[in-house]
């Protein structure tokens, strides 16, 4: 049988695996890690998944990742104002990005 420990211990594994790196800085996690040839958005950083992952990793003091998350969401918002229909207003938070490894 397995233990709350043993279970809390793969828990954490699994979300230490799905943090992704930017530039060698963590700055977010997986959508799923089982990704297949030709994912649809599941190699992304989504950002309402990301509030649960943010709130685990403070509460084990891994401020890093929450502090690099936080800060592409700001790089990534619209800071022009608009009155565009085809175009995010300004402070719009985006839903998920990818991190382009190339």
């Amino acid at each position: 049988m397995i233990t709350e420990d043993e279970v809390i211990k793969n828990a954490w594994q699994v979300l230490e695996n799905a943090i992704i790196n930017d530039q060698g800085q963590p700055i977010g996690v997986l959508a799923a890690q089982e990704v297949q040839d030709s994912p649809l958005n599941y190699d992304q950083c989504f950002t309402r998944d990301f509030a649960v992952a943010a709130l685990a990793f403070l509460m084990q003091g891994k401020t890093d990742v929450v502090r690099n998350f936080l800060c592409q969401m700001i790089e990534l918002q619209n800071h022009q104002k608009q009155m565009d229909c085809f175009q995010p207003s300004q402070g719009l938070m985006p839903a998920s990005f990818k991190v382009d490894s190339r």
